[in-house]
């Protein structure tokens, strides 16, 4: 199973409950490890109690950044960056480079008082990357993303994923998508 490159060495691959056909999903840390905060920019919307938030872009030129952070110390771990992951971020949508890494991650998610959870990062592809990656290829044969960066086949069938949710799990079992985006 493919793993996207934000998630290399952060996460294990467990069964996708969702379209396992299309679906690749990853626990952070061990699965069901209640250890990770989720600090984010961007805005949470509550559709209903405990059903789900959604963490989305309070300015659609500055896409949303959720990352995990490690109850006790360690590593940031991004979970969704939209200017950078998925397909539109890698072929179709152009971002300055200098607004992306100005994000700052300051707001930490709260669920009815829960703010540490195990976290699961579900990813979907229904792009048939075997018969439409030679349209990705510039003159000299090599595939581009839109920054100009030369990527290959691997990274491109890893992240081009073309949606992705996001969900936490708290330590009463409780379970909330906070990243639920279509990405082409």
């Amino acid at each position: 199973m493919r793993t996207p490159s934000h998630l290399v060495g952060h996460s294990v691959p467990v069964d996708s409950p969702h379209h396992p056909e299309i679906a690749r999903s990853f626990a952070l840390g061990a699965p069901g490890r209640v250890g990770y905060e989720v600090h984010f920019f961007g805005d949470v919307f509550p559709l209903a109690p405990r059903e789900q938030l959604i963490v989305a872009s309070p300015d659609p030129a500055l896409p949303a950044l959720v990352l995990a952070r490690p109850v006790g110390g360690g590593d940031d771990v991004v979970l969704f960056d939209g200017g950078r992951h998925g397909y539109d971020a890698m072929f179709v949508d152009e971002h300055d480079l200098d607004d992306l890494s100005a994000r700052e991650a300051s707001h930490r998610l709260e669920i009815d008082g829960a703010t540490t959870f195990a976290i699961t990062v579900t990813v979907y592809d229904n792009i048939d990357w075997d018969e439409e990656e030679d349209d990705f290829r510039d003159d000299d044969g090599v595939v581009r993303l839109i920054t100009g960066e030369a990527i290959d086949g691997d990274r491109l069938r890893a992240d081009g994923y073309d949606a992705i949710a996001v969900e936490v799990t708290d330590a009463a079992g409780l379970q909330t998508t906070v990243v639920n985006e279509e990405l082409a």
